[in-house]
């Protein structure tokens, strides 16, 4: 892996980590369903001029709108809301990257190997390491939202390692408007109004939305979306890996959490899971 794609990979992980303490925050003035909604009409309302007809590509980027806008946001958000505390939720989002890797198996005949099988294992295991506690099954709701959003993460992943040919900016933007009918809808029939809520939102709480849309919508997710369309899922979905390890870090020097020694050895576990796999890697083949 080129240098600087690694750069972009830790990039993101670390706008992904500090994402999951904005989002606690920001749920607790919004409900699940519309905060994915508002973070969405942000994003296409900076991506407007992005919004192009891609001639035959239309239904594939529907497709990836469904599991990506429709059904992991909400699920993710919702999980969150649930749950009492982050770590466990933001392990359990990790989940996207087994699944990630075993449906490119199946379905891309990606090959995996060994090697980077125990480099998979590794980092998710220390990412477990890090957050996991056992009281996350007294809350199975929060718990099972979380795994069925990492699910559809997942497959959307794998389409996304496909689409190649369509700019990057133009399939977020329809990504974007493909979600904001069905989740309006999903919003007012399960949350009630979401005009008060939003009107009698602070600055601080619409900051949370600005910032998923600008740094983890468009920025975060496009640097992913790049990699992905050129290294295999195994190697980019085990990279970003790291997003739990700066979500608790940040925990520690910005809300000011004690540092334990399960941060320390996972941290090292996941590291060295990332190391095990960045050495076995090989680029895609060109389409």
């Amino acid at each position: 892996m080129k240098p600087w794609h690694f750069a972009i990979a830790v990039g993101v992980s670390a706008i992904g980590g500090f994402q999951f303490i904005v989002l606690k925050i920001g749920l607790d003035q919004f409900p699940p369903i519309l905060f994915a909604f508002a973070r969405f009409a942000v994003v296409i309302a900076l991506l407007w001029p992005f919004l192009k007809i891609v001639p035959g590509r239309m239904r594939e980027m529907a497709i990836i709108s469904m599991f990506f806008g429709l059904l992991h946001y909400p699920l993710m958000l919702i999980g969150i809301k649930l749950s009492a505390g982050i770590s466990s939720v933001a392990i359990a989002v990790q989940l996207y990257a087994p699944f990630s890797v075993l449906i490119a198996a199946l379905f891309l005949r990606e090959q995996v190997g060994w090697q980077r099988l125990i480099g998979l294992v590794l980092a998710f295991g220390g990412i477990v390491v890090i957050g996991f506690e056992p009281s996350v099954f007294t809350r199975l709701p929060a718990l099972l939202s979380v795994i069925a959003g990492a699910l559809s993460m997942g497959l959307a992943i794998v389409l996304i390692s496909r689409t190649g040919g369509i700019p990057i900016l133009t399939l977020q933007a329809w990504m974007s408007l493909m979600s904001l009918p069905p989740l309006l809808l999903l919003s007012v029939v399960f949350e009630g109004n979401p005009v008060d809520r939003l009107v009698g939102a602070s600055w601080l709480e619409w900051s949370t939305i600005v910032y998923t849309a600008i740094a983890a919508n468009i920025l975060s997710h496009g640097g992913w979306y790049y990699l992905q369309r050129i290294y295999p899922v195994s190697l980019i979905s085990t990279l970003l890996l790291l997003a739990p390890v700066f979500g608790v870090a940040t925990g520690v020097f910005i809300l000011g959490e004690v540092l334990s020694w399960r941060f320390g050895v996972g941290a090292v576990v996941t590291l060295a899971g990332i190391v095990a796999i960045m050495t076995v890697h090989s680029r895609k083949k060109p389409a």
